[in-house]
């Protein structure tokens, strides 16, 4: 119970020596995410004809490639605030598709 303290207490319920609600340790935990995307290509021409190609697709998606937080210390889907999460993996995979 130091008054020239820094920092209030954090508590959950009232307390005898303060009555009143503290807002301090609140911060705003509003997110964007973009959790996936996926861009491919198929291409038709004349020239996979005379290949023998049918089909030829390419492709690139992603997982967790993006996110937009004012919590810079933690992902903002971790379960608890503590940091004791493991972090989301971010995922790329990129591929070719052919049929003959």
């Amino acid at each position: 119970e130091n008054p020239d303290a820094e920092y209030p207490i954090a508590w959950v319920d009232a307390r005898s020596v303060n009555e009143r609600d503290s807002d301090f340790w609140l911060r705003k935990a509003g997110y964007i995410r973009l959790k996936s995307a996926d861009l491919g290509y198929n291409f038709q021409s004349e020239w996979l004809k005379s290949k023998k190609i049918q089909r030829l697709r390419i492709y690139i998606s992603g997982l967790n490639l993006l996110t937009f937080s004012g919590i810079k210390e933690f992902d903002p889907e971790a379960e608890t605030g503590s940091g004791s999460y493991y972090p989301q993996q971010r995922n790329i995979n990129a591929g070719l598709n052919l049929s003959f």
